[in-house]
């Protein structure tokens, strides 16, 4: 109880001096493109939404959970996550043989660390959850927790971070007092659950976005050069206020050696994750971010400056293991069935509707338009009724409307029409030789897309569905409505492409698009 005060208080010094009354977010006015792309996951969690950030499920439907709206919902998260860090902290710190008012001193200053004021500032990411997954997984290793048990934590994580696969070495140098082969096989066993949930995120049920040009992230090489020509804006956030050097001085003592031989390489590589998850993912760095991510190692990093000033119980740190047998009680085996439990019914929790691509731009408001309107439209017309695309109706210019008018963005947009399309007021010309069109879709069945278009003079366009040819159609100078067919064989549950091809001058007028079930 006292380390969670001391955890409540330390949060509470950090809420106030972060929180700014003139700043205020909601459901449409967001402060970057990570919290719209989660801000979408938290309304529809079943739903995929932009890879990478779209197979993390764990945080936004935790915060669907929480009573409010999305927004609401990260912010409460964010606190009990961390809340719930520092106190399992305190139990790691005891676990590792420090006495109580040491523990409670871990706790207070992972509590008022730069890197929790950061996930407090940007409540929208899956760090304060992850990190505190990630000291139950330390805990449960630390007290001899059984392999159940420990499946269940890494299973639980695998929905929210994937850095589940970086830990399990320390299953490998637990268990490898009972030899090589029991350690493998224990290493092995706990790692089925979280490597069956990351299959069934990113392929086997749950079908990604295609791959698009250019998305993935720069090579090793590249990466390590940005990051030692960026060294100014990452070497004074990973200081953390002299915690890291305070924690390499702790590692140079005898009392630490124990501590340094199991989790000194642990340390390292999740100091290095800041930098590699800028310079390799991103490209580019930010202080913001590297703050942030220093939140996996802190708390390594705050045993590791505790011990530089106090002492290691010998008695808690030289304590042995249970034998591997009598961890295997009644209990381990509830929470391996647990485990197993997650895995089978993920498919089932998961909806497989197709969302299109959405990497190439990080256009936040855009993500949640669509994320949004989508859903809706095809919701509609599973009902039987129609969607109408009219341009005099659907105005939405960023910065300009209003943020709560996002729904009236021309979202359904693709490639061909101009850039910025879906921030456009005004006509909506093709600009290029072919221009995608969004036909969502819940249930694959015959529907009717009448299209009104219009040309600078007649000629006659193609028509795509998917990349199926759907056969030729003549346009005139005036905007006639011509009706296509979609057939259902070759619509899917998801974000279907309609795609109109003129290999004529550019200048095809798009008037009005009209969606309706086929009678």
């Amino acid at each position: 109880m006292l380390a969670l005060l001391v955890a409540l208080a330390a949060l509470g010094i950090q809420q106030r001096r972060v929180s700014d009354p003139h700043v205020r977010y909601d459901r449409f006015s967001l402060p970057a493109f990570d919290a719209y792309v989660h801000v979408a996951m938290a309304e529809r969690p079943a739903v995929f939404t932009v890879a990478p950030w779209g197979y993390r499920v764990l945080a936004p439907a935790a915060a669907a959970a929480l009573p409010g709206n999305a927004v609401q919902g990260f912010r409460r998260l964010a606190l009990l996550s961390l809340a719930g860090a520092a106190t399992v902290l305190y139990f790691f710190l005891r676990r590792l043989g420090l006495a109580e008012a040491p523990a409670l001193v871990g706790v207070a200053l992972f509590g008022l660390s730069p890197p929790v004021a950061e996930s407090l500032r940007y409540v929208f990411l899956a760090e304060p959850l992850s990190c505190a997954l990630e000291l139950a997984f330390l805990l449960a290793v630390a007290s001899g927790a059984g392999m159940g048990a420990l499946a269940l934590v890494m299973t639980t994580w695998a929905l929210a971070k994937e850095l589940w696969p970086v830990f399990l070495p320390l299953v490998l140098l637990r268990e490898w007092r009972h030899g090589p082969r029991q350690a493998l096989l224990a290493m092995l066993g706990v790692a089925a659950g979280p490597l069956a949930v990351t299959l069934v995120l990113r392929g086997w049920w749950w079908r990604p976005p295609s791959e698009v040009p250019g998305a993935a992230g720069s090579s090793v090489l590249g990466a390590a050069t940005l990051a030692l020509a960026s060294w100014r804006q990452w070497a004074q956030p990973m200081l953390l206020l002299g915690l890291t050097p305070l924690a390499a001085a702790g590692a140079l003592l005898t009392r630490a050696r124990p501590f340094v031989s199991r989790y000194g390489w642990l340390a390292l590589i999740l100091l290095g994750l800041p930098l590699g998850a800028a310079s390799y993912v991103s490209g580019s760095f930010f202080a913001a971010d590297v703050t942030r991510l220093m939140l996996y190692a802190l708390p390594l990093l705050v045993a590791l400056a505790l011990m530089a000033f106090f002492p290691v119980t010998v008695s808690l740190a030289a304590e042995p293991l249970p034998p591997a047998g009598r961890r295997h009680g009644r209990t381990d085996r509830a929470c391996g069935a647990a485990a197993a439990f997650v895995v089978f019914t993920l498919p089932f929790l998961l909806d497989r509707y197709r969302r299109i691509d959405l990497r190439q731009a990080r256009d936040g408001p855009l993500v949640l338009a669509l994320c949004r309107e989508s859903l809706q439209a095809a919701h509609r017309l599973d009902r039987g009724r129609e969607v109408v695309f009219d341009p005099e109706g659907q105005r939405y210019q960023w910065g300009v409307s209003p943020p709560e008018e996002m729904g009236r963005m021309r979202w359904f947009l693709r490639e061909g029409w101009g850039a910025l399309a879906h921030y456009g007021t005004g006509d909506i010309v093709m600009r290029e030789a072919t221009a995608s069109l969004l036909v969502p879709c819940l249930r694959p069945r015959t529907l009717d897309a009448a299209l009104s278009l219009q040309a600078p003079s007649p000629r006659r366009v193609g028509l795509l569905l998917n990349g199926r040819s759907l056969g030729g159609r003549d346009v005139t100078t005036s905007a006639a409505e011509t009706v296509v067919r979609l057939p259902a064989e070759d619509l899917f549950r998801g974000d279907n492409v309609l795609t109109v091809s003129d290999p004529g001058a550019p200048g095809l007028h798009l008037r009005r698009l009209v969606l309706r079930p086929a009678p």
